[in-house]
């Protein structure tokens, strides 16, 4: 229930970062109780930048893709680091998971959705999604970028113009 108030709370496409964090938390939370408390997680976020404005559900998708694509087991334990600083007018975004990672083959088919920043209903949805959004709200500005290692894990990188 206090996920879905959270998502319905505010009405805006554009939220916090800590209302967006907030709502990740959650996911998480959720999704512990449903995996006997494997995935673990770090935030870590300059200070000042969580009043910054984001598109909502800018994380959501990417922290649900790293649970459901980098969990290989239900006994294995998933370790997500969240990080967001502010470098020269741009807020840079990083969640890093050690998951399952990306064969070579997916990730270039991913890194191709990802530069044409359109959404795609068949495949990729998620990640697609969250990048075409920012694409549109930052006017082509925003970027998502995506590094994985089959075995290791997966980085995704969102680099978003400040909007106040």
């Amino acid at each position: 229930a206090k996920f879905y108030r959270q998502l319905l709370q505010k009405g805006d496409d554009m939220i916090t970062i800590c209302d967006e964090l907030n709502i990740v938390v959650t996911y998480i939370e959720i999704e512990n109780l449903c995996r006997q408390d494997n995935i673990h997680y770090t935030v870590n976020m300059d200070d000042g930048i969580d009043h910054f404005l984001i598109c909502k559900f800018t994380l959501q998708p990417i922290v649900e893709n790293c649970i459901v694509h980098g969990i290989r087991s239900s006994s294995q334990s998933l370790t997500i680091q969240i990080n967001i600083k502010y470098e020269e007018d741009i807020i840079l975004i990083q969640v890093i998971d050690d998951g399952n990672g990306i064969s070579p083959e997916k990730l270039k088919e991913l890194q191709q959705t990802l530069t044409e920043k359109t959404a795609f209903y068949s495949r990729h949805y998620g990640i697609s999604n969250v990048n075409a959004r920012l694409s549109i709200n930052s006017h082509g500005d925003a970027q998502v970028l995506i590094q994985s290692t089959l075995g290791q894990g997966t980085t995704v990188t969102i680099l978003i113009p400040q909007v106040l």
